[in-house]
């Protein structure tokens, strides 16, 4: 019988204790992949505890704590990143945008993200996140405007669900459709974009859009 996964991490830190820190992330990600996220909290807290102020570590176990609906832990790892590097552009991004999703916070989380797009506006994650605070704010043309960009640099069923959401609130449904159904070919039964549909209501609109959206489907077969 093979060892236990944390054995081997534990005893490849002993023995290479300069990798220590990418050793305790590998671990924590395999314990993700294995759908033992409680584990990998653990792992990386253990890896805090040997290592109080590295960022990386840091921002592993906000992202994890995140996952796990942990918005306290995820905000305290996240501000002790960025008072040890108060330039981290992707830090900035990702606790605004936690902030965006786990509160109503909207207007702290617009300060922090738009910090993050002054240090690194081409970055279309953080345009993203810019586009989606714009959205719960009610600037609904500006969030387009930053949606769209993020979607044309990066073609993602994240920004997708966003964008298309967009998309509905101003009334365009056909784009909104366009925009969820174009990224399910690439990205089949996408949760965040599935549940978009879902709570919209898009569904009941998507048999009668698709048609008009693919006029080769009305056409008489040879």
């Amino acid at each position: 019988m093979s060892p236990p996964l944390g054995n081997i991490c534990s005893a490849l830190r002993i023995e290479q204790p300069s990798q220590s820190v990418g050793l305790f992330q590998i671990e924590s990600n395999l314990l993700i992949s294995a759908k033992q996220p409680d584990q990998a909290l653990s792992i990386l807290t253990d890896g805090l505890s040997a290592f109080p102020n590295d960022t990386q570590l840091l921002y592993a176990r906000s992202m994890v704590a995140e996952q796990q609906d942990n918005f306290a832990l995820a905000e305290q790892d996240l501000r002790a990143l960025i008072a040890l590097d108060q330039n981290n552009a992707t830090a900035l991004n990702a606790l605004g945008y936690t902030m965006i999703v786990h509160t109503d916070r909207h207007d702290e989380a617009h300060a922090l993200i738009k910090r993050a797009y002054l240090l690194n506006p081409g970055d279309p994650a953080t345009i993203d996140s810019m586009g989606w605070v714009l959205f719960q704010m009610g600037e609904l043309e500006k969030a387009l405007g930053h949606l769209a960009k993020a979607m044309g640099i990066m073609p993602d069923p994240e920004i997708a669900a966003h964008l298309g959401e967009v998309q509905w609130a101003l009334g365009d449904k056909e784009s909104a459709i366009l925009t969820w159904t174009k990224s399910l070919e690439q990205a089949p039964g996408h949760k965040t974009i599935v549940s978009t549909m879902q709570r919209l209501g898009a569904e009941l609109e998507l048999e009668l859009e698709l048609e008009p959206l693919n006029p080769e489907s009305s056409e008489p077969q040879q």
